[in-house]
């Protein structure tokens, strides 16, 4: 289903700007159980890997 990863990925952009915490914590965070599959759903939806959406929108 789409929307919950969406969601999801709303949640990731708003602490990848906002905070500095680790893949981990984040992939937590927004309810994935492995970073591994956090990154990977990332990449497929933001067309971007989590370190660079970082550098460019971080405040």
């Amino acid at each position: 289903m789409v929307f919950p990863t969406v969601r999801f990925m709303v949640k990731a952009t708003e602490l990848l700007r906002e905070s500095q915490l680790g893949l981990k914590e984040m992939a937590t965070r927004v309810g994935y159980e492995s970073e591994v599959s956090f990154s990977k759903a990332f990449k497929r939806c933001a067309g971007v890997v989590l370190s660079f959406y970082r550098q460019q929108y971080a405040s």
